[in-house]
């Protein structure tokens, strides 16, 4: 997995759902998902599948950072097969910001998608902040967020210009058309947060997370601690005799009324 650099977040401190069935992601079965923290503090950054703030179920995919200066919390998915960049028709997420958290307003978990190119290869970043969110997160709510349309921004050492790393905020085709090229494709994805402000503290998390390419894979998932459990076999047999149980009693009843 690409990590994304110390650098990135630290430019944002310069500045003041899916048609096929969700994928359950759960700690005991990660579905490809994978969980990577950098820097130190004390307590340690986490990121993990908790029931700290549920969503759609019972969990939902949290992210702790306890100095967001220092730390990052990085997730990420590598797509089976790296798919076109110009096919890309569907890519959303949820998210939500704990009121107990110290950054400023704005912050929001991030989102960042790989991609490689002729031209250049690195994440293609989406923030709250260049999205809506720089008078203010919601708080204690989660949100939904449509951000294939959306601003990003590029992550990458490669690139001079408006596609210098970090040098413009523009839509994912602007991104293709200027500067990736038709060459480009998406790797994997990356909701994330970390490297921001020196001393504040961050608490919250993603789910939902959906994504689909034209003639191509799509898929959403989503975040649980535990599957709702499916009822054995033997425990649909004794609910079916209970069922037809009460259905005769219910005719019994309704005969013996009729007969008075």
């Amino acid at each position: 997995m690409p990590r994304i650099t110390a650098g990135l977040v630290l430019f944002t401190a310069a500045l003041a759902s899916s048609s096929v069935s969700a994928t359950v992601v759960t700690p005991a079965d990660l579905k490809g998902w994978e969980t990577y923290t950098y820097g130190t503090s004390s307590p340690a950054p986490y990121g993990a599948i908790t029931a700290a703030f549920p969503h759609l179920g019972n969990g939902s995919a949290e992210i702790g950072l306890y100095d967001q200066g220092v730390t990052t919390v990085q997730w990420w998915y590598q797509l089976t097969t790296a798919t076109p960049l110009s096919s890309l028709n569907q890519l959303s997420f949820d998210w939500y910001v704990s009121s107990s958290s110290t950054t400023p307003a704005f912050t929001t978990p991030a989102f960042g998608m790989y991609v490689t190119s002729a031209n250049g290869s690195g994440y293609l970043i989406w923030e709250g902040a260049y999205n809506g969110t720089s008078g203010g997160a919601a708080q204690d709510t989660w949100v939904s967020s449509d951000i294939l349309n959306d601003k990003f921004w590029w992550n990458s050492s490669d690139g001079t210009g408006i596609c210098a790393n970090a040098s413009a905020y523009e839509t994912l085709s602007w991104f293709k058309t200027n500067c990736l090229g038709d060459t480009a494709e998406v790797v994997g994805l990356s909701p994330f947060l970390g490297n921001g402000y020196a001393g504040t503290q961050f608490f919250g998390a993603f789910d939902n997370v959906a994504y689909g390419f034209r003639d191509g894979a799509s898929d959403s998932f989503n975040f649980e601690v535990a599957t709702a459990a499916i009822p054995e076999p033997a425990t649909l047999t004794l609910l079916g005799l209970a069922l037809a149980g009460l259905a005769t009693s219910r005719r019994q009843k309704r005969q013996g009324r009729t007969a008075s």
